[in-house]
Formats: C-alpha cells, structure tokens, sequence
C-alpha cells in the first residue's frame, strides 16, 4: 500500500508541476486519499462494540475535506477507485454517474478506476463518462494507465473479453 500512495504522489507532481516539495524542509505536500467509497452517498449505521456509528456519507466527508483544506489549501484530493456500484446509486451509473458528479463539484483532483467501474464493462464504463461529459459539470482528472480496452476486427469493443 505504501509503495501505490508514494506513486500516486509521484504522479501528481508530475501533473501538477510541484517538483520542489522536497526542495526545503518547510515544504509538505498533503494527500487527501479515498478508495472503495461504492456510492454510498448516504450516510449509514454501523455497530462497532456494541455501539451504534453513524458512518460515510458524501456530505460529512465534503465537510471533512473543506475543513482540511482550510488548514492545508494545497492539499490534493485522490481516489483509488472502486467510487460506483454498492448500493442503488448503481442503477443510474451509466445514465447520471452520481458519484464522479460528486467527486467534480468536491474538487477531486484525480481519481482512478477500480474493478467495479468496469461492472457494466467497458461500454457501461464509457456511457457513463460520457453522460458526465454531457452534463457539461466539473469533472475531475482521470489518471488510468494500465486499461486497455480490447478492440474486435471492426474497430468495436470486443464482446467476447472479460473484464473481471
């Protein structure tokens, strides 16, 4: 795990151009990092030791986020992936991608994909990237180099491929 957010970080000074974070010991870079967030939206109740939590929620963590942000104004904000199918928001993944909506107007500076971005395959993953586009709404970057969408003598995505 520490070897993925040393390279996700890499990766961001390269994009960003902050080359001199390691330039003076006064400089600190802070990296605000989700994964697996499934489109849990709404917050939700756990129980840990008998004791009831509530947890998650898109909302509490936009309040987490600005409040950091406020301490640290250049801090970026990532996700490994895995942002979508978990709960019902699902079922409008390809139509109205409810979480990258989210993730643009938190001001996500990058996200990634995870298994489950491909769960309607490739097409899925595509309609749903172009409803977001189509919305004409802030969007954050997508950092993805290790996809490679198989295509059939035609020119058209495969169908015979698996992405799972």
């Amino acid at each position: 795990m520490r070897k993925i957010l040393i390279g996700v970080a890499l990766v961001f000074f390269v994009i960003f151009g902050k080359t001199d974070v390691f330039a003076a010991e006064e400089n600190k870079v802070t990296i605000l990092f989700t994964h697996d967030l499934h489109d849990n939206l709404y917050p939700f109740e756990v129980e840990r030791e008998g004791v009831k939590q509530l947890v998650g929620g898109m909302a509490r963590m936009f309040t987490a986020v600005e409040n950091e942000r406020k301490e640290n104004p250049d801090a970026f904000l990532v996700d490994a992936g895995d942002y979508s199918m978990g709960t019902l928001f699902q079922t409008i993944f390809t139509t109205h991608t409810p979480m990258m909506q989210i993730m643009g107007q938190m001001d996500y500076d990058a996200v990634t994909y995870g298994n489950h971005e491909f769960d309607f395959r490739a097409e899925g993953l595509a309609e749903a990237l172009k409803s977001a586009v189509a919305r004409d709404i802030p969007l954050p970057k997508i950092v993805a180099s290790n996809v490679h969408f198989p295509k059939a003598d035609d020119g058209k995505m495969a169908d015979d491929i698996a992405f799972l």
